[in-house]
C-alpha cells in the first residue's frame, strides 16, 4: 500500500515536472523549507515520548518479568 503511495506521488511529480518545470521546483523548495521549519518541533516530541515510552516500560512491566531485574534468589526476603 505505502509503495503504491509513493509510485503515485512520483509520478504526479513527474508529471508536474514536465508540465512546468519552474513551478515544480519552486513548490518543491518551499515544501523542503516548510519542512526544515517543522522538524525541531517534531524532534523534540519524538524524544520526549520516546523517554516517558522508555520510564513507563521499567515501571509498568508486569511482575513476572521484574526476577531478572530484582535477581531474587531463595535466600533473600524482599
Amino acid at each position: 500500500m505505502t509503495i503504491s503511495l509513493y509510485a503515485i506521488a512520483f509520478v504526479a511529480l513527474i508529471f508536474s515536472f514536465a508540465k512546468s518545470r519552474e513551478n515544480t521546483v519552486l513548490a518543491l523548495k518551499k515544501a523542503w523549507k516548510a519542512f526544515e521549519n517543522i522538524l525541531p518541533q517534531f524532534l523534540s516530541i519524538l524524544i520526549i515520548i520516546g523517554v516517558i515510552l522508555a520510564v513507563c516500560d521499567i515501571y509498568f512491566r508486569p511482575l513476572e518479568s521484574w526476577e531478572c531485574v530484582l535477581s531474587v534468589d531463595e535466600n533473600t526476603s524482599i
